[in-house]
């Protein structure tokens, strides 16, 4: 097993070496949807882009307070952060929530720490219980710093809500044939061309044990109706998912999927 304190020790003496030499090249703001906005009085969260070498130091903070909500290594930074190195995430009383660590499409989860600031993983491996703001129950195993399986437990509504499971929800004929269905339906809003907007809006939605598609919502969008074409346009598509499965049996899962917007089309 690879000792994952030597890795962190490593990159954080790396980082410190080339802080003589970062430079931040801009601030961005974002409301509490991670949305773009103009104005610090209209954000929930701003950020900082640093260089250090060929790559980034990103840092997140809260607005109201300037409290560091997260701090990554980043090799690209538009048109979306690719995070490359140790990423620590913070809660908005300060206090550390997780640590990870990304190398090309590998995450590693080197720890996480309750509200309290104990720490959950021992020895990279462990099972973290979370109760989130809307009183929901999550739960993530996690062993050799890689999930085995992870999902929410939703009392309101009686249903539990797979994030990571043994095998994936997926659409027939794979993605390839979902976003032929979305190109199909998704109509460019007179909005968001006349102001030149484009981009991607990042869309959750759930897939039940039948493959059917409830709930869906825009976590990341952009704005000027493109937000709501988006979840129109996968409401819209006639086919029923394949559900993810766990243990053999078919369970309700989460997916969260981009809609492109281009202009030219």
């Amino acid at each position: 097993m690879k000792n994952y304190r030597h890795i962190l020790i490593l990159l954080l003496i790396s980082c410190t070496e080339n802080f003589a030499q970062t430079k931040e090249i801009n601030r961005e703001f974002f409301d509490a949807e991670w949305r773009p906005v103009k104005f610090e009085k209209d954000s929930k969260y701003y950020r900082t882009i640093e260089s250090i070498g060929q790559k980034f130091l990103v840092k997140d903070f809260y607005t109201m307070g300037n409290q560091l909500q997260m701090e990554a290594q980043c090799k690209a930074i538009k048109p979306d952060l690719v995070f490359d190195g140790l990423a620590k995430f913070y809660n908005e009383d300060g206090n550390p929530s997780r640590l990870l660590l990304y190398k090309d499409k590998d995450i590693k989860y080197l720890q996480y720490w309750s509200n309290s600031g104990d720490e959950l993983l021992i020895g990279s491996s462990g099972t973290i219980k979370e109760t989130n703001e809307s009183g929901n129950q999550m739960i993530m195993i996690v062993k050799d710093s890689s999930i085995v399986v992870s999902y929410e437990i939703r009392p309101n509504k009686a249903d539990t809500i797979y994030s990571t499971t043994q095998t994936s929800a997926d659409f027939p004929g794979g993605l390839v044939a979902f976003y032929k269905n979305i190109s199909a339906n998704v109509k460019y809003p007179k909005e968001a061309r006349r102001n030149g907007i484009q981009g991607k809006v990042f869309v959750k939605f759930l897939v039940n044990k039948t493959g059917e598609i409830e709930e869906v919502k825009t976590i990341k969008g952009i704005g000027s109706g493109c937000d709501e074409e988006a979840e129109n346009s996968i409401r819209s598509v006639g086919k029923k998912w394949i559900a993810a499965q766990y243990n053999n049996k078919p369970v309700k899962s989460i997916m969260v999927l981009p809609v492109y917007f281009k202009l030219g089309k």
